[in-house]
Formats: structure tokens, sequence, C-alpha cells
């Protein structure tokens, strides 16, 4: 999908789930903390990309999502079935 203006990227922001959103982001990056998603949701002016609502989408979509804690941190990735299946087509 190809986006040519300021118009049509408010459109897609506006009709995109939190979810895909995340799945995107994480396609470019091999894993993310939350406040890196946030940042760069709020970069783009994507307004549903909070704290809370990132929680939210990782447990609504846990085989999508895997979560890494390490100390306080939480790392997240896509889950390594969802990486194979787009290496196979």
């Amino acid at each position: 999908m190809s986006v040519n203006s300021g118009k049509e990227l408010g459109a897609l922001r506006a009709t995109l789930p939190l979810w895909q959103a995340m799945r995107e982001y994480l396609s470019f990056v091999p894993e993310a903390r939350i406040a890196e998603l946030e940042d760069f949701f709020q970069q783009i002016s994507f307004a549903e990309g909070n704290r809370q609502a990132i929680e939210s989408a990782l447990k609504r979509h846990p085989k999508l999502f895997r979560i890494r804690k390490k100390k306080r941190e939480k790392f997240i990735a896509l889950n390594e079935q969802r990486e194979r299946e787009n290496t196979d087509s």
C-alpha cells in the first residue's frame, strides 16, 4: 500500500487497528521495548499507540506477539511462526 498525501496517511491511521500497526513495526525490527513502540507511534501521530493500549493489544493477541522480560523491561517480538510465514512466501 502506498500513501501519497497527508490526508491519506491520516485516513490510514484512523482505520488501522493498533495490533496491526504493532505487527508492521515489529516486522522491521527483531524486538522492541514498549517505550520504543510508544515513541514511534507518537512520532507518526498515531494517537491510539499509548502504553495501556499496547499492553491490551499484547494480551488480546498472544499468538501473534512474543514477550520477553529482562528485569523490569518487556521486549516484544513477533512469534516465530509468524516470522516463518513471512519468509516462506
